[in-house]
């Protein structure tokens, strides 16, 4: 079993597409979440992942981050197509809870 360990203060700046590799960036924007109840938001068009920074702690915000991974995931690869959207946004809560909680149990690192 893998030790405990700390979540990174940084999140990622780069999501990979998991069929050419060509980058989204993530970028923080405030008041997603006082305006539009978002704390992410993911733009395939210009392939930018938005994340609100006013989440409350590093594991909130990594949970958002890999929850806007898996929506960059499902669309790149076609899937999104196969899910209604409750679907979809189900599936990427469960994405990001359960890889956040691999990076606390140490199992998982990102760069």
């Amino acid at each position: 079993m893998a030790s405990k360990a700390k979540l990174p203060s940084k999140l990622p700046s780069l999501i990979p597409s998991p069929i050419t590799g060509e980058p989204y960036k993530v970028s923080f924007k405030e008041g997603m979440l006082a305006n539009a109840d978002l704390a992410g938001i993911t733009d395939h068009g210009i392939k930018e992942v938005l994340i609100d920074p006013c989440e409350e702690t590093e594991k909130i915000r990594f949970q958002v981050f890999w929850h806007e991974f898996f929506h960059v995931f499902l669309f790149e690869t076609g899937l999104h197509n196969l899910l209604s959207d409750k679907e979809e946004e189900t599936f990427c809560d469960a994405f990001g809870a359960y890889l956040t909680k691999l990076m606390e149990q140490g199992f998982l690192q990102v760069k």
